[in-house]
């Protein structure tokens, strides 16, 4: 039996993929929430139909169309400056390219661990921290801005 690798094109291809994508092609449920999570780690661990790309929190691919067929993207980053700032960035590049999309940014319990994933959650609580997480979800909207063309709003 040969193994699908998760990455198009086999490992000849390093650009900033989508780890999973056969799954969120195939098999995921776009009536159901899609969680983007940090890691490819936390995207296997996780009960929950997600993935995660390949170059870390801060990174995004170029194409990311694909992931637009839901109507709910959960951003589920660590729990630290890095997974915020990525989850910033990437709940901003969705609304601007896909406004229609409800995009939410999971919130962490500020007691848990700098670092803290979904991983770690796994192992510690059974994915109970990821839930409440979840449950926290604020959704994210494009921030007004303070001036527009000289005016001051």
């Amino acid at each position: 039996m040969h193994k699908k690798y998760w990455i198009k094109d086999a490992s000849s291809d390093t650009s900033n993929q989508i780890f999973m994508f056969d799954e969120l092609v195939e098999h995921y449920d776009t009536y159901k929430p899609l969680y983007i999570f940090e890691g490819e780690k936390d995207a296997l661990a996780s009960p929950l139909q997600g993935i995660s790309f390949s170059c870390g929190a801060t990174s995004i691919p170029k194409e990311i169309k694909i992931i637009y067929v839901f109507d709910e993207i959960v951003i589920v980053y660590d729990n630290d400056e890095t997974g915020s700032k990525g989850a910033e960035k990437l709940a901003k590049r969705i609304k601007i390219e896909h406004p229609k999309t409800i995009v939410k940014i999971a919130q962490w319990d500020m007691s848990l661990p700098n670092g803290y994933d979904v991983y770690d959650d796994g192992k510690s609580t059974g994915f109970a921290k990821v839930d409440e997480a979840i449950e926290n979800a604020i959704e994210y909207e494009i921030p007004t801005p303070i001036e527009l063309e000289g005016f001051t709003i």
